[in-house]
């Protein structure tokens, strides 16, 4: 990436390594998000840097957010796919319900996930913020926060970056 991501996260959010499989799949920060009003409801926050599959060169940061929010949509069709501005430029943002089961845990869990995808400025990369929850009750509380942690996501030269936290 030419240039460095800097993000803005809740007081709230309890950090843990990102190493192994999460590392490999491009996390720089993944954890806890405890609701403020709602301590006994979490949900998992991650935010990993990808690869762009195919080049995007002579492309519009537009033309590439409408491109993957079509593909999601014909990939996912019980998901809600839509294109949004951001603060930081164009996004993809999807919502999407399912049930995960667990090997060794019979009853299924029902799950709630945001996922914003943001391009880079060079269309090389996407940010990925992932926001999932099996606490379907507050799930408008948790997509408000990934809503306001993709907000603050902003690209700028290395040596002007750094990360805030959000109040």
């Amino acid at each position: 990436m030419s240039v460095q991501l800097c993000f803005a996260l809740p007081s709230e959010f309890r950090p843990i390594p990102v190493r192994g499989e999460l590392r490999d799949r491009g996390a720089v920060e993944a954890g806890w998000l405890p609701l403020a009003e709602h301590p006994e409801a979490a949900a998992m926050l991650v935010l990993a840097v990808r690869e762009v599959p195919a080049p995007r060169s002579g492309m519009r940061t537009a033309e590439v957010v409408e491109g993957m929010a079509e593909a999601l949509r014909r990939e996912q069709p019980h998901a809600a796919v839509e294109s949004r501005e951001l603060a930081g430029g164009p996004a993809v943002v999807l919502r999407r319900a399912g049930t995960f089961r667990f090997p060794e845990h019979p009853a299924p869990v029902d799950t709630v996930d945001i996922q914003v995808l943001i391009p880079t400025p060079d269309l090389d990369e996407v940010v990925v913020l992932d926001v999932s929850t099996g606490h379907v009750g507050h799930w408008p509380e948790f997509a408000a926060v990934a809503l306001a942690v993709a907000e603050t996501v902003r690209f700028t030269r290395p040596e002007i970056s750094g990360r805030l936290d959000l109040a």
